[in-house]
Parts: C-alpha cells; structure tokens; sequence
C-alpha cells in the first residue's frame, strides 16, 4: 500500500482541486473495513480525491480501525466518528457526510463492500465529463453471499458501455445498482436530500438515490466488474432481515409508498415503470412464506390495485395455498436438475 506523498505525488500536477469525494459509511465493520479503506487508496488518479468516512458509533472497534488509517492519511481521509448512533434517531448519514464534500463528483462505499480496480475513479471521472448531460455513472459488480462463499455477477446491463435509461433503473430492468458502483455529480445531492428529508424509509436510501440521479439524462453504464457488495455480513441490514419476515414486510410497504412519492414528484412522467417497480414488491410480499397470512393479506388488500389480473389470481392462490412457492420452487429444482442429467 502507498503511503500519502506517493498517493498525492501526482495530484501536484493537477491544476484543480478536489475532483471526487468518496463517501463511505460503516457501522459495525471491523471485520471489513479495512479493505474497503485500502480498495480506495489504491485508487490511481491525476486528480486529488477525498475519503469523508461516516461511523456510526461502532461498538467492535471499527472506529478503532479509521482511526489508525487516518493517522496514516490525514490529508485524504477525513473521518466523522458518531458517540451515538444517529441513524436510530432518524439521522442518515449523508447529513453529516454532504457538507464536507469537496469533489464535483461523489463516489459511494459502504465499509462492508470494496472497491477491485485501481482505475474505476479515474475511469468514471472520465464517462461523466465527457457526458455532461448525465449525473449517473455504474459499473458491474459482484455480489459475495458471505454465508455460503457464493460470487455472482449482479447489474448485468450488457457486455458494452451505453446509456442506461431512466425507466431501466426504476424497474431495475437488468438488475440492482450497487451501491459501490456508483458516482454522480455533486448536484444530484441537494435533490436527494430533500426527497430523504421528508422519507420514512432512512435506511436503504440508494435505490432513491440512484433514480433521483438519472432522472435529468439517465445513467452511464460499465460493464467492468469494478467492486464486490458484501450480502448479509453479521449486523448488516440484509443480514438482521434475512430471518425477519415481519421487517421485510415493512420494508416492502415503505418502498412501494416511497415509489408513489417519486411517482408524484415526476408527474407521473415514468408512471409505467413505478408501477412496475411496485409490481414486483407487490408479489415479493404475497411470495414472503414466512410471514404470517394475515399479514400478506393486509399487504394485499392495500396494494393490490397495482397488480394485473394474472397476479392478482397468482396471489391469491399463493394466500389460499400456504406453501405451494416451496412446492413450486422444488419442482423447478428437480425439473432443473433432472435436465441437466438428461444432457
């Protein structure tokens, strides 16, 4: 690893200032922080770039961790270290993070994921200046399933780079945007903020971010496999839902109300993807088997007017049948299985 002055040797040459801010929040992320820190410190660069690193009040040595990077590279990581937990108080991060970006640009990483070229700053600094009318760039991922050691590609939206469209990102048409792929233009912030400001769902505040942001000219895509996204790491918010049914359930009924917002604040221009992207929720709840059936039958009967006659008769089969998806998900897999035997 580098150490500051040969990091910021050739940053001397370049006549601006500050290009990127890198915005990273962690909570709980002793085991992984690390290497997130050291995926951007070996970020090659002709231009300065900013780490503004979010703890909020770790209590397994995490900040412990930031404390001695810091030490290490004072003049790029600029660490805000919470003594109480601000997102439990309906605090998100990026309003302490925001107002110490310096960089036209923001790239996003949260400290249980990391970044797996040296080049991807450099690369989407590029993309964005040459397109001006986008605010969006991403890249391809790979998602790590820490459970079972699983990595499988995620964001597949073609083998060559082209502009994603605003109604591929609101139905994630070709998968999820990771977060660590992203980078956009500084102004994107001011809008997301206000949409946050007024937004009950604080917690899983990208898939927002990522719409507000290619609203004015869509999203630039990568196909580089640039990062990898950790999935359900102990203490995540993936992990502490994994075996919840009664938070995803919430979690569902606050997206699809947050999609109506946005829905509403875009005059219905992309009417046709929100309901889609609703859609998709919609029948992710009535599939939830571990919820209680009361529980998806209210989720139903308030979100029901967003499915099509074919779902609605899906979804109250899947209700009247308690546990035909199980049935239906094994036939597959033995039907599967049974195919590749036969070739």
């Amino acid at each position: 690893m580098k150490n500051e002055n040969e990091i910021t040797r050739e940053w001397r040459k370049y006549p601006g200032g500050t290009v990127v801010s890198i915005q990273c929040t962690t909570f709980n992320n002793a085991a992984n922080i690390a290497q997130a820190l050291e995926g951007m410190l070996a970020q090659k660069t002709p231009f300065p770039y900013e780490i503004i690193i979010h703890d909020d009040a770790s209590r397994d040595g995490t900040a412990d961790i930031i404390r001695f990077y810091h030490l290490r590279y004072p003049n790029i990581i600029n660490p805000i270290l919470q003594k109480s937990n601000q997102l439990s108080q309906g605090n998100s991060p990026d309003i302490f993070t925001f107002p110490l970006c310096r960089g036209k640009y923001i790239a996003l990483c949260e400290g249980d994921d990391y970044w797996s070229d040296d080049y991807k700053l450099a690369k989407q600094v590029v993309v964005l200046e040459e397109n001006p009318e986008c605010d969006l760039c991403f890249h391809g991922t790979y998602k790590l399933d820490v459970t079972t050691g699983v990595n499988h590609p995620v964001a597949n939206y073609g083998s060559i780079p082209r502009l994603v469209t605003v109604e591929e990102v609101i139905e994630k048409r070709f998968g999820t945007i990771a977060t660590a792929s992203v980078m956009a233009r500084r102004s994107v912030m001011k809008s997301y903020q206000d949409f946050m400001s007024e937004q009950e769902d604080k917690i899983v505040g990208d898939v927002y971010f990522h719409i507000l942001a290619s609203l004015r000219g869509g999203a630039y895509y990568l196909p580089e496999h640039m990062s990898v996204y950790r999935f359900k790491v102990p203490g995540s918010w993936s992990e502490r839902h994994a075996n919840h049914s009664k938070r995803r359930m919430e979690y569902l009924e606050r997206r699809v109300r947050s999609y109506e917002r946005m829905n509403s604040m875009t005059d219905l221009k992309f009417d046709r993807s929100f309901r889609i992207a609703s859609q998709v929720l919609v029948m992710k709840g009535i599939k939830e088997e571990s919820a209680l059936i009361s529980e998806r039958r209210f989720f139903y009967r308030d979100n029901a007017h967003y499915l099509n006659w074919k779902q609605r008769i899906l979804a109250l089969s899947i209700m009247c049948l308690p546990g035909s998806i199980s049935l239906l998900r094994r036939a597959r897999k033995i039907l599967s299985s049974s195919q590749v035997v036969s070739q």
